[in-house]
């Protein structure tokens, strides 16, 4: 399967800036983008803004994509449904709201410019954290929300529906594997499929499992000021570790080491993997059923949403050529039993925050070269993977 590659980009930059459909989609032609990943923080959140300018946004951006050519892709779900519990809450009257209410109304905007969807809206809070059983109810919780809204949005006639891979504990699912198996699950219960998005800079190695010689450093540390340095995957490896009497040497005893790793090895799920912090590993495995990407700079240590300047290239890890020769591993990889078919075509969507203090037309230019950087790559929407990896070939 070959499938064909477009630029994009997320149009969380107009946030406050930008914020008519007019305005956002001038910028993103000017930049020489045709594909659109729309937030709604943009003056159409679907619980503080009313149903008739709901609408009113809804026929303008319509319109607009009828006279410019632009095509809004896909629908994300914003800030404020983020920084929730959200379909994680314990409380079930809770959980029905979000999806009565928020999903409904941002599932019919979608519907009214013929638009996918993605969304992430759910975490985990800390007292649940480290109870196991909490914490496994609250996951369920999430994931039936999941299927029902899957189950809604082929109702109403969606096209895909994406969720976005995230990197902690407290945002399940964090790993390679607790993704395929979520996918796996929505589809069979909902009989729609679940996809995901890849985005390139949500990955860090601070959920790792330490080993030996990292208890052992942290141990000192903890010893000296308190700081716990690496994380423990539980509150019974926690009182083990902060209890522990030190050694000779200031170490951890045989004894304690043994059973924090023991008990390290009956919560696994808790920790990533080598492959769960590194994008391309994701890409590789999954990311034929990504069918937007998102794109942002980064050292790999944490999710900044860095243009992609020459400044912030020296030190940042992801690359266009890197990211496409992963995504055709994915491709060549045959399809595991129950999964749903690979997409045809992947958006590298563009999500370039701007923050409070960047002034307007600096935030312009570093877009416009995170384009033309990737352009470079990809000079034309629409083509063949195979295609573009044999014209990088020439770029080498």
């Amino acid at each position: 399967m070959d499938p064909r590659i477009y630029l994009a980009i997320d149009n969380c930059f107009a946030i406050k800036r930008w914020t008519e459909p007019k305005e956002w989609m001038r910028v993103i032609n000017d930049l020489g983008l045709k594909y659109i990943e729309c937030v709604t923080d943009i003056d159409n959140e679907p619980l503080l803004m009313e149903p008739n300018y709901r609408q009113q946004w809804v026929d303008e951006v319509q319109n607009l994509q009828a006279k410019t050519g632009n095509k809004v892709i896909m629908m994300y779900s914003n800030n404020s449904t983020y920084d929730t519990t959200g379909l994680a809450h314990p409380n079930p009257d809770v959980r029905n709201h979000i999806i009565n209410t928020w999903f409904d109304n941002f599932m019919d905007m979608a519907t009214g410019i013929n638009a996918d969807i993605g969304y992430f809206v759910h975490g985990i809070p800390e007292k649940i954290l480290f109870d196991k059983d909490a914490y496994a109810k609250a996951y369920e919780n999430a994931t039936n929300s999941i299927i029902e809204i899957n189950k809604r949005a082929s109702h109403k006639g969606i096209g895909k529906v994406a969720i976005e891979q995230m990197y902690t504990p407290h945002q399940p699912p964090f790993t390679i594997q607790a993704m395929k198996d979520l996918m796996l699950h929505v589809y069979a219960e909902s009989n729609k499929e679940l996809y995901f998005t890849e985005d390139v800079g949500h990955h860090c190695d601070k959920y790792m499992r330490p080993t030996n010689e990292e208890l052992n450093n942290a141990f000192r540390r903890f010893k000296k000021d308190g700081y716990i340095e690496v994380w423990l995957g539980s509150k019974t490896a926690i009182d083990l570790f902060v209890n522990a009497d030190s050694t000779h040497d200031g170490s951890l005893s045989d004894y304690t080491l043994s059973k924090i790793n023991e008990n390290m090895s009956n919560n696994n799920t808790m920790f990533t993997l080598y492959e769960d912090i590194d994008c391309y590993s994701w890409l590789e495995e999954i990311g034929c059923y990504s069918p937007v990407v998102h794109l942002q700079q980064t050292n790999g240590t944490h999710s900044s949403h860095k243009p992609f300047t020459p400044q912030y290239n020296d030190t940042g890890i992801i690359h266009p050529v890197r990211i496409l020769e992963a995504i055709k591993k994915s491709y060549d990889k045959p399809k595991e039993s129950g999964m749903f078919a690979k997409v045809n075509d992947i958006y590298l969507t563009f999500e370039l925050y701007a923050s409070t203090k960047d002034i307007g037309y600096q935030v312009l230019y570093d877009m416009q070269l995170s384009v033309d950087y990737f352009r470079q790559y990809i000079p034309t929407d629409g083509m063949y993977l195979s295609e573009i990896l044999v014209h990088c070939m020439s770029k080498i």
